[in-house]
């Protein structure tokens, strides 16, 4: 385990224990279609409702929302981390 001085290691280090690997600002890029889009929340930061309807769908609280444009068209939808790469 890194040590507690080690300023943003040990962070990142207890992010990846509980699997998170991306945060809000984040530019993802899709692994399926090689999309860019950023990250504009965690399913577990929504309203209580709205995570609950995500779980029973399949989704996990730290699951991803993200945005990006086709044109002058914005889209957003859910996606599971694992479907991402994180770009920066």
């Amino acid at each position: 385990m890194p040590a507690i001085n080690s300023g943003g290691d040990f962070c990142n280090y207890f992010d990846e224990v509980r699997g998170v690997k991306m945060q809000k600002g984040d530019i993802v890029q899709s692994q399926a279609d090689g999309i860019k889009m950023t990250v504009y929340s965690m399913v577990s930061e929504l309203p209580s409702e709205q995570v609950c309807s995500l779980v029973e769908q399949g989704y996990e609280e730290n699951d991803v929302l993200c945005k990006w444009f086709v044109g002058t068209t914005l889209k957003k939808d859910v996606f599971h981390q694992q479907q991402l790469l994180k770009v920066s």
